[in-house]
């Protein structure tokens, strides 16, 4: 019960894959100097957020894989937040795309955010606000029921090596100024609505770190990738690193010409059903 009284001088906990379940001891409010948390994957409530948001210095935090519930917590409660690395994925959190992006729950400042596997409650599009969370590396909203039409803005996200928006309700056309993300190297839409034509912004030359691009089960998507990144140029030459070959997964047969992608056919895997 004095756990968090005798150890103030913590800066780190891991108690991740330990059965643990309820809540935490409220005694955890006195790690005023941790600076990362992990308690992922353990059968723990939400009452957990309501004490380690306000720990002047928590940086990394994973609470994924547990069993919270009900709304975020706000963690803006300083005027400096230092929460970094936020990871809680595969809980049963209402999130809504107004508050979640407007500055007043995460801060601006996030570089990693997994919100996967959580349920829309609210409003399910993603708002222009969401370009304010340029410091952002990786973005991962994949199985929560968002829908609607991605923003321009998103294009604003520079930073980002890792986006995954996967298994929701999006629809419309993915945005040109998405792009203009250079840094990216993985990017994964697949298993929504989208439709029309792929940007011919979207190249390898315009794109040139990406990876990984998952396209697939968006039966209204079309486009010309082989163009955009099965020639030689852009596979070799005009990649940093020529000795990695860019892996792709669209549906060809409903009008995606891809003679370099790994997958042309149905998928026989429902990714949406894999977390990570």
């Amino acid at each position: 019960p004095n756990f968090g009284k005798t150890n103030t001088l913590l800066q780190t906990m891991s108690l991740n894959d330990n059965h643990l379940t309820g809540n935490i001891p409220v005694t955890f409010r006195h790690l005023e100097s941790l600076r990362m948390l992990n308690v992922g994957s353990n059968l723990l409530h939400r009452g957990l957020l309501s004490l380690v948001v306000n720990l002047p210095k928590l940086a990394w935090l994973d609470v994924s894989n547990n069993d919270m519930t009900g709304t975020l917590p706000s963690f803006t409660i300083y005027s400096q937040p230092t929460i970094k690395n936020l990871y809680i994925q595969d809980n049963d959190f209402n999130l809504d795309g107004t508050t979640l992006f407007d500055g007043s729950l995460l801060p601006t400042t996030l570089v990693e955010l997994n919100i996967g596997g959580n349920q829309v409650a609210g409003t399910t599009q993603i708002p222009p606000s969401i370009g304010d969370y340029n410091a952002l590396e990786a973005l991962n909203m994949s199985r929560g029921g968002w829908a609607g039409i991605l923003p321009t803005e998103i294009g604003w996200l520079q930073q980002l090596v890792s986006l995954d928006l996967s298994c929701n309700e999006f629809r419309g056309n993915l945005p040109e100024e998405m792009s203009s993300m250079v840094q990216l190297q993985s990017l994964r839409v697949n298993n929504n609505d989208l439709e029309g034509i792929l940007p011919a912004e979207f190249s390898g030359d315009q794109m040139p770190n990406l990876e990984q691009l998952w396209l697939h089960n968006n039966e209204e998507l079309v486009g010309n990738l082989t163009d955009a990144f099965c020639q030689p140029a852009t596979t070799s030459m005009m990649r940093k690193n020529a000795t990695v070959d860019i892996l792709i997964q669209a549906d060809c047969s409903s009008g995606m010409d891809c003679t370099c992608c790994q997958s042309c056919d149905a998928i026989a895997i429902d990714q949406c059903d894999l977390g990570e």
